[in-house]
């Protein structure tokens, strides 16, 4: 218990940064439009293209997880959540890169250590485990995932400027939601 509860206040410190940072982002950034060659994205706010810019890597790290579980667990309803989580997750990276079509190539988010994001560290860790320890890994893992990134939609859902982007990620976020309630987090 004491190596989890300085752990925890760790991430829960990271989270309310993380958090802080996506609400002034909002604040400070709203109607702000991006510089961009794309009709699209040349109307999205500053706050639209951050929060589509850190949603992408998210993504493509939970993805990485997914992929894993089928042929490393036994449990059904671990391996369905997967199932059913990765095209949804594959059908939200199509629309974030859409919102983002005419940006620049290179994406400042991506490699970046948050809650809620499996890193390639995290992802080798979660790799070199079998059995229940892999499951318990996997499903902490999605669970950060998931929980994480709702709150970052919800940061564009309050903050956002652009109807797509807002409605792209109130759609992400009650899918999150969603998955959650319905999704077996315990192992």
């Amino acid at each position: 218990m004491s190596v989890v509860v300085p752990s925890l206040m760790r991430q829960a410190g990271r989270f309310t940064a993380c958090l802080a940072t996506v609400v002034v982002l909002g604040t400070a950034c709203k109607g702000t439009p991006a510089t961009s060659t794309s009709v699209l994205s040349a109307t999205l706010s500053a706050t639209d293209v951050a929060w589509a810019e850190l949603m992408i890597p998210m993504n493509e790290q939970a993805l990485r997880l997914m992929a894993l579980i089928p042929e490393r667990t036994s449990s059904t309803e671990l391996r369905d959540l997967a199932g059913k989580l990765a095209p949804a997750h594959r059908t939200e990276l199509e629309r974030l890169r859409e919102l983002l079509s005419g940006q620049p190539a290179t994406n400042p988010h991506e490699g970046h250590d948050m809650p809620g994001m499996m890193t390639a560290a995290k992802l080798r860790q979660v790799e070199a485990l079998e059995g229940r320890a892999f499951e318990r890994a996997a499903v902490d893992g999605l669970r950060a995932h998931l929980e994480q990134s709702s709150q970052v939609c919800a940061g564009e859902v309050s903050a956002g400027a652009h109807p797509k982007a807002v409605a792209l990620a109130a759609q992400m976020r009650k899918a999150r939601g969603d998955a959650l309630r319905a999704a077996p987090f315990s192992p």
